[in-house]
């Protein structure tokens, strides 16, 4: 077994606004391996962003604030560093791939003065090396014309060149986690193909850890040893990939595997999850799936279910048994 490269226990994150408290991220555990790519699925504004900023301390404050838990990586808790030892560690022992390279990247910097920096910032380098290892980079990324993009600002490349630029910045230091907030979003398919193949094959190469942050199930089934599922700012199931897509155990990944095209079945209409997320300024009491849960019982409008271990390996937090069975996702056939 691989050792835990991070640990997060009972993080919660908050966003004090006047409308109320945002209780993005609720008292969640989680742990990353060495080696090991964790996925993190769920809906638009369930807390998977704000987890990671939460882990590299990025959040804006006021209003953001972490009012609770800790974050351990390589066994000292990050959030009782200082600021100084926090730059130390973004770029260097975690980099962060964003969800959009043109909000990301100096547009009145070149590309390669944006890597560079990184590398001067964290490695003791000369210029020359920093130059040299920064043009190996992009050829390493796939970037095309390496030299030529060297000298291109981020408004003259393509989408798929932004952000395999900021994959080299993010890779430029040699990272031991790398966390990528939908890295394929923006792109088209044949481009989040190729992005998704480089980032396995640079896992392969530098030996490092991966928290993959995305709404699409098809990513994460390319890319992910185990999954995590977030909804409302809590984590609902967690299990290895093959066990999750084989048997998903909670109400609401059940919903989310269900709303999956299937092309075999030829079907008339997608299955939806009815009803919304609810308000994480007023989160009701018990679980916060409840208002769109077929299964729901009384017990589920008084208490949030803890994670409970079903399986070697597989959590789920539901109280519900008909809820932890695999339901069918056949889908609706034409008659």
């Amino acid at each position: 077994m691989s050792k835990n490269l991070l640990k997060i226990n009972n993080l919660k994150t908050y966003f004090f606004t006047d409308a109320g408290t945002v209780k993005a991220v609720e008292g969640i555990n989680l742990k990353i391996a060495e080696g090991e790519t964790l996925g993190l699925v769920g809906e638009s504004g369930c807390g998977k962003s704000v987890t990671a900023l939460s882990i590299l301390r990025l959040l804006p404050s006021p209003p953001g604030k972490i009012v609770e838990g800790n974050i351990e990586f390589k066994g000292k808790d990050l959030l009782t560093l200082d600021e100084g030892r926090m730059r130390q560690i973004r770029g260097k022992d975690i980099s962060m791939i964003f969800q959009e390279p043109m909000t990301s990247l100096n547009p009145v910097f070149t590309i390669g003065d944006q890597i560079m920096e990184a590398i001067i910032v964290h490695e003791k380098m000369s210029r020359a090396e920093t130059r040299k290892w920064m043009l190996q980079l992009l050829k390493i990324v796939g970037m095309p014309a390496p030299r030529e993009r060297f000298r291109s600002y981020p408004h003259q490349l393509s989408g798929g060149m932004r952000q395999r630029a900021m994959i080299a910045m993010a890779l430029s230091c040699h990272p031991s986690l790398l966390i990528a907030d939908e890295p394929t979003t923006a792109l088209d398919v044949t481009i989040q193909a190729q992005i998704l193949n480089l980032l396995k094959d640079l896992q392969k190469k530098f030996g490092m850890s991966i928290l993959l942050i995305t709404h699409d199930l098809g990513v994460i089934a390319e890319m992910a040893d185990r999954v995590v599922i977030m909804y409302a700012g809590r984590i609902v199931e967690s299990a290895p990939v093959g066990k999750l897509f084989a048997e998903p155990r909670h109400p609401y990944t059940q919903g989310l595997l269900k709303c999956l095209p299937h092309l075999e079945l030829d079907q008339v209409r997608l299955d939806v999850i009815e009803g919304q997320v609810p308000d994480l300024i007023d989160l009701p009491p018990g679980c916060s799936f409840q208002s769109r849960c077929q299964f729901r019982e009384k017990r589920c409008l008084q208490e949030f279910p803890s994670l409970r271990e079903v399986e070697e390996g597989h959590y789920v937090a539901c109280y519900i048994k008909t809820g932890t069975k695999a339901q069918s996702s056949k889908g609706t056939k034409k008659k």
